[in-house]
């Protein structure tokens, strides 16, 4: 019910109360766990004197310390959290008209938050206060969570309190991680991944966090060296990873998520590093779901899987999240759920021992930095430019596990003009309402698309190379 997590969170404060609970990669910031529980009970107050009872709250901001103590302090006073990360202003407002939001929390003092609003700014300041609230209505909280696109166009997910809790227990189930570990992390704090094992799982386990804003590879590699056990990655940071030998490690687990990690890859890294590689595959609605070793992946505790007959894989969870809940106005939506089971979008195959291989996406999705990209998003945004007819989205391999967005477009007959102003146009319309993991690196200008004798885009066919 969130509870079982705040309780956690809570008894660790009472018990050791000056251990480092989160502090940054470049030692430039530490807080206790003490710390922590004090700034989200402040934030708490705040909530309880500024908004509704349930209301819905953003946070948004670098992660660290202060995206620990606002999730607390969110779940804590029993209101729903919707992280956000570096959307545009655009998609910022789309957010805040869709699920009416109390308030907005910036997690680091000083940050300028995107998507301007008249909403009220709490900041997690670590500031004295006589202020202080209570931390006591878990069942109450929820989380909204907006969807990697894995099945379509990107959702906002809604779990609910026993969910939050279930997603942890799991985790720490799973993983195994213990007071002893340091986990050091560069994930996105408003992705499922991010949230879950950079502040849930460490926070049940007792877990001190190394946090990295964004990754930075020679940081990263002194932390592993030096002092952190357990890194959650994403195949690029691992490939990043494993390209110097280093002389010795602290490093005693590492798992990465998001798309499957090439063979070479995962040997190179296990011999650098000395440790095996974790494989973990999940949704944003319905948490963890299978984790293993050496790409052979096995459903974890409370989950079920099962086949459609089309071969989309389809997954039964303790942890199963209410619905899609793109408008605060309305009911969540369930139409991915048929008769209890999720319909995920992956194609796979399970095999008599219980392994889950997945072989291919129901969709057309393809990740970027561990981040997915759906090309009709793209495409429409591109399309919106008025010397732009046709185009098409795929991925751009830069290396097994890079991937960066490509187009092919086709202008119109009457347009004229310098071909280099067009296609900066063309970039700044697209930096002005993608994300920047979905613009375009490299846009090529062709005569026609190739389709099908039936008229349909032929997506796999890749444009001849260029300079990027």
């Amino acid at each position: 019910m969130a509870r079982a997590l705040i309780e956690r969170a809570l008894e660790q404060a009472r018990i050791d109360p000056t251990r480092t609970a989160v502090r940054s990669a470049a030692g430039d910031r530490m807080r206790t766990r003490a710390d922590v529980i004090t700034e989200a009970r402040r934030l708490a107050a705040e909530l309880d004197r500024t908004t509704e009872a349930g209301a819905t709250i953003l946070v948004q901001g670098p992660s660290g310390a202060g995206f620990h103590a606002a999730v607390l302090a969110i779940w804590g006073s029993g209101r729903r959290a919707l992280p956000i990360g570096p959307l545009n202003e655009a998609d910022v407002l789309g957010l805040i008209n869709a699920h009416r939001p109390g308030a907005r929390i910036v997690t680091e003092a000083g940050h300028e938050p995107t998507g301007r609003s008249h909403l009220p700014i709490l900041e997690a300041s670590f500031e004295p206060s006589e202020q202080l609230g209570t931390l006591d209505r878990g069942e109450h909280a929820s989380l909204l969570l907006q969807s990697s696109g894995t099945i379509g166009r990107p959702r906002v997910s809604l779990r609910e309190a026993l969910a939050i809790d279930r997603v942890a227990a799991t985790l720490h189930a799973t993983i195994g991680l213990t007071e002893e570990d340091r986990v050091l992390s560069a994930l996105p704090m408003h992705h499922a991944y991010g949230i879950e094992h950079a502040v849930m799982l460490p926070i049940l386990a007792g877990s001190e966090v190394i946090q990295m804003p964004k990754l930075e590879i020679d940081v990263a590699t002194e932390r592993l060296v030096s002092d952190a056990t357990v890194l959650p990655a994403v195949p690029p940071t691992i490939d990043a990873l494993a390209s110097s030998p280093v002389p010795s490690t602290s490093l005693r687990l590492a798992y990465t998520a998001g798309s499957p990690l090439p063979v070479a890859t995962r040997e190179r890294f296990e011999s650098v590093w000395g440790v095996k590689v974790g494989d973990l595959y999940g949704a944003s609605e319905v948490g963890t779901i299978t984790w293993g070793f050496d790409g052979r992946t096995t459903p974890v505790r409370g989950v079920d899987v099962q086949l459609a007959d089309d071969g989309e894989l389809m997954v039964r969870s303790d942890a199963m999240f209410v619905g899609y809940l793109d408008d605060s106005e309305t009911a969540p939506c369930r139409e991915r759920i048929a008769e209890g089971w999720f319909l995920t979008g992956d194609l796979a195959r399970i095999e008599e021992d219980g392994t889950v291989e997945l072989i291919g996406r129901a969709r057309l999705q393809f990740d970027v930095g561990g981040l997915k990209v759906n090309p009709n998003d793209v495409e429409d945004v591109l399309r919106e430019h008025p010397a732009v007819v046709e185009v098409m989205v795929s991925p751009l391999p830069l290396s097994e596990t890079v991937n960066r967005v490509q187009a092919r477009i086709v202008t119109r007959p009457d347009h004229e003009g310098d071909e280099a102003a067009f296609l900066e146009s063309l970039r700044k319309h697209a930096r002005a309402h993608l994300p920047p993991h979905q613009v375009p690196r490299r846009i090529e200008i062709v005569d026609a698309l190739p389709r099908t004798p039936s008229g349909k885009l032929i997506r796999s066919q890749a444009p001849v190379d260029q300079p990027a």
